[in-house]
């Protein structure tokens, strides 16, 4: 495991590669399921989140929401998973007044975390200037939250993979607060 101080240099997925598959929990039964069993309906947007704290996610997230209709619209699910409970990552998306087309995962064993090569955050990671003025957004917006609820270190991903599993789109973040804009999101799913 790389020191607080250096950047993780897990080796990332690329674009073309088969998605590599994991279980996860659905949040409202507890029920394990594989992410497979997701992109074989139909093209999913993965959202790996840090921890329910993050006010970078429920920034994300809170944008995700309100492009809503676009992903209704171009037949995508999005999948939020998390490191919590399937009890308390329900509770997260019930805050968040998700329904269709979000999905909420639970992935407390950070089975598919691993999976998707997302590593663990530097020190470095939190203290770039990007990060302080999200933070000083992300109040201005209310979506800051002082305690962590979970593993703060834990760095996010977003994939899109089609139906066929293959990754189409990935996103590894390179500081906490480095989410991809809804319109780079809109142009890939546009070219499904």
């Amino acid at each position: 495991m790389p020191s607080s101080l250096q950047k993780d240099t897990t080796p990332t997925l690329q674009l073309g590669e088969k998605a590599p598959d994991a279980s996860v929990q659905l949040a409202d039964s507890g029920e394990a399921v594989a992410l497979s069993c997701f992109w074989t309906q139909r093209p999913t947007l993965f959202v790996f989140l840090r921890h329910f704290g993050c006010p970078f996610c429920v920034e994300l997230v809170h944008q995700l929401r309100q492009a809503k209709d676009q992903f209704i619209g171009a037949n995508v699910q999005v999948a939020l998973i998390t490191l919590g409970t399937p009890e308390r990552t329900q509770n997260f998306c019930q805050q968040q007044r998700l329904d269709a087309p979000f999905i909420c995962l639970s992935d407390p064993t950070r089975e598919a975390y691993r999976a998707f090569a997302l590593g663990r955050a530097s020190l470095a990671q939190f203290t770039t200037s990007h990060v302080i003025s999200s933070a000083f957004r992300a109040m201005l917006h209310k979506h800051f939250s002082l305690l962590p609820q979970g593993d703060p270190f834990q760095m996010p991903g977003v994939f899109l993979v089609d139906h066929q599993g293959t990754i189409r789109y990935a996103h590894y973040y390179n500081d906490i607060a480095d989410n991809p804009t809804i319109s780079e999101l809109q142009e890939v799913i546009r070219q499904l």
